[in-house]
């Protein structure tokens, strides 16, 4: 603002050393030129705070030799305050022999554009003449310092009234002076509010409001008049963003993961997210939420899906997940702001989940041959009408014999599986009756059977 300000001025000053010409008809006599500027003494002895000064000079010539007019003449001396309004007249002085004159105003509130006129002199012959507008500038001071008391905190729920507040003073000479007709500012995105009120005896003003939506926000501290017109420089504060949300921890309420789970269908969480509004636990819609799981003991969390909760915060996801064996389950709300509410991030409760595979008993095979019983199958994990095998079946399949007319099964041995899963036993003798082939539940397979009879 110093750098505006001092080429506002500059531009100014060379504008106030152009002689301004404003002639009379030739009937009203000799044409005058009268020209107004800011006395250089201005420059060199900026007034004080407590009586701000500004110091203009001219002079009267004649217009047609640019002789200086050497007879008494009144100039009169008009302000337009701060640039609006009506010109009054504020002051009367007469020109010296070498046909200049000079003004001093004391005790500014503003600067204001300054206007000399000759009313001309009929008696010698002299026509009237007016100067060109002058607009001076002061260094008074450097911009204000302020200290502040009460700034708002970055995010506010909709609604509450925050402040700000603080004490101005200009160091002048070693001491600290509140800016004279000062005003506080509330600026919101670069654009002055109407919030703004003036500055105390001492220096302290407090600025309240109720911010909306997320916004930037400044003061401003100076006179209320525009910049140029202005005796010092105005103070800007760093603008700071209000977010004026509702900020709502949120927790899981509920998480529910099947304890075991068959691969070949989809797994299927559910559960509940809800937000703490006062000291009360409430549903949280619209909130999106993340699926989380890794292998047992020391496996690394892996996401897998993202799904929002409905109107009562509930929120659940299923899709197939073809992996075998002990897994952990846990559901994440981010962080994230849904309209003028922030729900804050929260991890969920872990849930174990055992991944299993079903198992089928097929092609069994019984038969008598060579004096013995053969019997065989083949162990999959997916019926043999479904055409589809995720993975070999390996483990111990065991064989039991129910004699015709015998209500208890005996115990024929066991065998382990091939590489392909089939597996077989030789036993000795004719045997009649019903077998049945059992694969115990093992490893992360489910257990099955299958019988059949021979006789």
């Amino acid at each position: 603002m110093r750098v505006l300000r001092l080429s506002v001025a500059a531009a100014l000053a060379v504008s106030a050393a152009v002689i301004g010409v404003s002639t009379a008809t030739a009937a009203t006599g000799t044409a005058t030129v009268l020209s107004l500027a800011q006395s250089q003494a201005s420059f060199n002895n900026p007034p004080s705070l407590s009586n701000p000064t500004v110091t203009l000079d001219g002079s009267l010539v004649n217009g047609d030799t640019s002789a200086p007019i050497t007879t008494p003449e009144s100039v009169t001396i008009t302000e337009q305050v701060a640039g609006a309004g009506p010109a009054v007249v504020v002051a009367t002085t007469t020109t010296g022999t070498s046909g200049s004159f000079a003004v001093t105003f004391s005790k500014l509130t503003a600067i204001g554009n300054y206007t000399a006129s000759f009313a001309g002199d009929a008696t010698n012959g002299y026509a009237a003449s007016t100067s060109d507008v002058v607009v001076p500038f002061t260094d008074a001071s450097p911009p204000p310092t302020v200290t502040f008391t009460s700034v708002p905190k970055s995010q506010v729920a909709p609604g509450t009234s925050v402040t700000f507040a603080g004490k101005a003073y200009v160091d002048v000479n070693g001491s600290k002076l509140p800016p004279p007709d000062a005003i506080a500012t509330l600026y919101r995105n670069g654009v002055p509010s109407s919030v703004t009120a003036p500055l105390t005896a001492a220096g302290t003003f407090a600025l309240s409001f109720k911010p909306t939506g997320k916004n930037s926000w400044f003061i401003e501290v100076g006179e209320a008049v525009y910049p140029v017109y202005a005796l010092y420089e105005g103070y800007w504060s760093k603008p700071l963003v209000i977010d004026a949300v509702n900020v709502y921890q949120t927790r899981t309420a509920t998480l529910t993961v099947p304890a075991t789970h068959e691969v070949h269908s989809p797994i299927k969480i559910t559960g509940t997210v809800q937000a703490k509004i006062g000291s009360a636990w409430k549903a949280a819609p619209g909130v999106t939420v993340a699926y989380y799981y890794r292998a047992l003991p020391k496996g690394n969390w892996v996401h897998v899906a993202n799904s929002k909760t409905n109107s009562k915060g509930a929120f659940g996801w299923q899709s197939p997940l073809v992996k075998f064996g002990h897994f952990q389950w846990q559901v994440r709300v981010a962080q994230q702001q849904i309209g003028s509410t922030i729900y804050q991030a929260s991890s969920s409760a872990t849930r174990d989940s055992f991944f299993v595979d079903r198992t089928y008993v097929t092609e069994v095979v019984a038969m008598h041959l060579e004096g013995g019983t053969d019997l065989a199958a083949i162990i999959q994990d997916y019926p043999q009408a479904g055409g589809v095998t995720y993975r070999t079946v390996a483990g111990v399949v065991k064989f039991y014999y129910l004699p015709d007319g015998s209500k208890t099964w005996r115990s024929l041995g066991s065998a382990r599986t091939a590489s392909s899963g089939s597996v077989a036993i030789d036993v000795s003798g004719t045997l009649d009756g019903h077998f049945r082939i059992v694969f115990p539940a093992q490893g992360n397979f489910l257990g099955s059977s299958a019988t059949t009879s021979l006789g």
